[in-house]
């Protein structure tokens, strides 16, 4: 029966819209474990396979010295086909690899992207309270000077400048005190 490698492509997709509704950093912490994973995988695979090729290196060597016989034969046989199965396995794995390396790669430009947009409404906002600071202090000012004008008014001017005065500072005051 020939090897078919597991559809890790559709595994994959799966799993990578499961993580989706994660947040970005968790995205790419699960896409680590994953590419981790995989890479153990890939390990033990390796092993499986040196463990074969030494199989095969002794039944040579015993086949050399006159002891061929059927169960040889069959050995030859059954690694020529695990070393073709080991091969379509390995490219399956390298692609999918390859594909997970690429999710990492935009999900890190992603967040870098996103980080990078917040520190600039986060300046944006700072800008925005310091201009509303000194907006405030000049209001402030303005205030304080239409009341020394009126004040200054009402000391030397005439009874209808006074009550002129002192109308226009109350109304001033109101509408700021509003404000």
């Amino acid at each position: 029966m020939p090897f078919s490698p597991p559809n890790t492509g559709e595994k994959f997709y799966a799993f990578a819209a499961a993580i989706a509704r994660l947040p970005l950093r968790e995205q790419i912490l699960a896409l680590k474990r994953e590419l981790f994973e995989a890479h153990k995988r890939e390990l033990g695979i390796r092993f499986d396979c040196a463990e074969l090729k030494e199989a095969i290196r002794t039944l040579r060597i015993k086949s050399a010295g006159g002891h061929q016989d059927g169960f040889a034969d069959w050995l030859r046989v059954e690694f020529a086909q695990g070393s073709r199965e080991l091969a379509s396995f390995k490219r399956v794995r390298e692609k999918n690899l390859r594909r997970l390396h690429n999710e990492v790669s935009r999900l890190r430009a992603h967040c870098e992207d996103q980080e990078k947009r917040l520190h600039h409404l986060h300046l944006e906002l700072r800008a925005t309270e310091v201009d509303g600071e000194e907006l405030e202090q000049t209001c402030q000012s303005l205030l304080l000077m239409i009341e020394r004008a009126a004040q200054s008014a009402g000391k030397g001017d005439s009874p209808e400048a006074q009550a002129l005065g002192a109308g226009d500072s109350a109304g001033i005051q109101a509408s700021g005190a509003s404000a």
